[in-house]
């Protein structure tokens, strides 16, 4: 998760509108959940665990 500053891309009328709710604050805005990536796919953990998982079942 990285931090963008609002100013560089929020317009500045909702950025007025954001400001009577909150204010020098962060604010945390979820992803759509159709594009969420699940845990792990971003940096291959996922991928990684997977074929563990494969290679000891395939050995027991």
């Amino acid at each position: 998760m990285g931090y963008v500053k609002a100013e560089t891309i929020l317009p500045n009328n909702l950025i007025k509108e954001l400001q009577k709710y909150i204010q020098g604050e962060y604010v945390y805005i979820p992803a759509q959940s159709d594009t969420r990536k699940k845990w792990g796919e971003k940096s291959g953990n996922r991928t990684y665990i997977q074929i563990g998982i494969k290679i000891l079942s395939e050995n027991i």
